[in-house]
């Protein structure tokens, strides 16, 4: 037995992070300087995601508040929207329409007794042929709501489908698919109307069967395992990536019934801002991707949310801190930072090394968010109070984060083998730093986010109104022109 198996890893409760329900109150309470560190998984320029509506939509044109397919027929809510650049590697199933990917893009594959792992792109390439030939890529059978057929209705193999039948119930689907090819009178099928034909292929592979292509003719299969597939993955370029978060559990479903997983950082940041909700009044964002995916304006006034990091606002934060800790009651802010501090040479200034330093004196809760693990200054380092880390698998990536974050564990081999361990289904490996437990094993927590409210806001009256006070709806961000 391996020692990471004798290790009982306990749940995070977001209330251990300082401020907390107890102690909020207590003058000489500091808060927290919390790291969480994540890359996203998404998806390249153009790939076709299955809208709940049984729409077909473009992954660059999906919107927040968009719903998605769910795997299970249900939907989920777009929270964010993600946007960057890394390593592609293009799915290729066997029997499938090929999908391309980022190599942190994390895979949903399924084995012959149904069960489910969740793994990314560059974790999977370390795996053995055992593995690969053990875990498919798979499609799942969606139900729509039932809908009347319209008693005019004449298939006619030279126009589209309406929506009310190819949208519609299995029952419906699987009649409208057999009078289709009793029609025909064959399983192989032609039209010189494409998109009777693509609409023809979206039946067929919503209902579990097969589409083979064939010079212009498609063979539907409606025998043997049609739901999973051998898949290989081919190495293409560095490009663009597009994603989302989702709600519920990550997974959705491609415009051909292919099971996904989606990213989802800034969930868990949102969550423990819902945990937190009741002891801060106030909070200050300045986010990286906020310009194109607009995550942190649904949850704080728009009035203390920036496009990217300011140095300027940063400091009347700090102001507002001193002043309100001597005149407030409850002087508590939240101040998160989220993929807006690429350049390293942030950390080496005095600001950054004050608020590490000083913070506890101005009554915060300091987020700083990262795709990476930068190696950082020892005073900053020495005064995180606590790191969430996401899936990793890029090794170097991991020694950084260790030798940064993670040395309270006893060696590098076991960091690795308890991240494999609580990250592998989209759960976060928490590091409590602020403690004063000399055992290790009580200072490593797993957290997964919590389903919020999609409606919840963020801060007091007060703070909001302060902000439609002063908001200008015709002002436009500079950055944004």
């Amino acid at each position: 037995m391996s020692l990471v198996e004798d290790v009982r890893i306990k749940e995070l409760n977001p209330d251990m992070i300082e401020p907390s329900t107890a102690t909020y109150k207590d003058p000489d309470q500091g808060g927290s300087k919390i790291v969480v560190i994540g890359k996203p998984g998404c998806f390249a320029l153009g790939t076709e995601v299955l809208m709940y509506n049984g729409k077909i939509k473009r992954i660059e044109d999906v919107e927040i508040g968009d719903q998605v397919m769910g795997w299970d027929s249900t939907s989920r809510t777009v929270l964010e929207l993600c946007r960057n650049s890394d390593e592609m590697y293009r799915v290729v199933p066997r029997k499938g329409k090929a999908v391309t990917v980022n190599k942190n893009h994390i895979l949903t594959l399924k084995n012959s007794e149904d069960k489910i792992v969740d793994i990314t792109v560059a974790d999977y390439l370390q795996k053995d042929e055992e593995f690969r030939n053990s875990y498919l890529w798979f499609r799942a059978v969606v139900e729509f709501p039932d809908k009347p057929f319209s008693k005019d209705f004449v298939l006619d193999t030279t126009k589209p489908i309406p929506d009310e039948y190819k949208i519609n119930s299995r029952k419906k689907r699987l009649q409208l698919l057999m009078d289709i090819l009793d029609q025909i009178g064959d399983f192989e099928i032609t039209s010189k109307n494409k998109l009777f034909m693509t609409d023809v292929i979206f039946i067929a592979q919503s209902l579990g069967f097969n589409v083979k292509s064939n010079g212009g003719r498609y063979c539907i299969h409606p025998y043997g395992n049609k739901l999973s597939t051998n898949f290989k993955l081919e190495y293409v370029s560095e490009d663009n990536y597009y994603g989302f978060t989702l709600d519920g559990d990550h997974r959705f479903l491609l415009s051909d019934f292919s099971v996904v997983h989606n990213t989802g950082k800034t969930t868990l940041i949102a969550s423990l801002l819902y945990a937190k909700k009741h002891i801060f009044p106030v909070a200050i964002a300045m986010s990286g991707t906020e310009d194109s995916n607009g995550f942190y304006r649904k949850i704080f006034p728009s009035t203390f949310v920036f496009n990217k990091y300011e140095e300027d606002q940063l400091e009347k934060f700090i102001k507002r801190q001193k002043i309100a800790k001597k005149h407030l009651e409850h002087p508590w802010a939240v101040v998160i930072l989220d993929d807006c501090t690429d350049d390293p040479s942030l950390f080496r200034k005095p600001l950054q090394q004050g608020m590490y330093k000083r913070g506890r004196h101005w009554k915060m809760l300091y987020i700083l968010s990262l795709q990476y693990g930068m190696d950082v200054r020892p005073v900053i380092r020495t005064n995180v109070d606590g790191v969430f880390i996401l899936r990793e698998p890029n090794l170097r990536n991991r020694r950084v984060m260790y030798e940064n974050y993670g040395g309270i564990i006893p060696d590098f081999k076991l960091f690795c083998d308890i991240l494999d361990q609580i990250t592998d289904d989209y759960t976060a490996l928490y590091i409590h730093n602020a403690t004063v437990e000399n055992n290790w094993h009580d200072c490593i927590f797993w957290y997964k986010a919590r389903k919020i409210p999609s409606d919840f806001k963020f801060g007091c009256p007060d703070y909001w109104r302060f902000h439609f006070e002063r908001y200008n709806p015709e002002y436009v961000d500079p950055i944004m022109v």
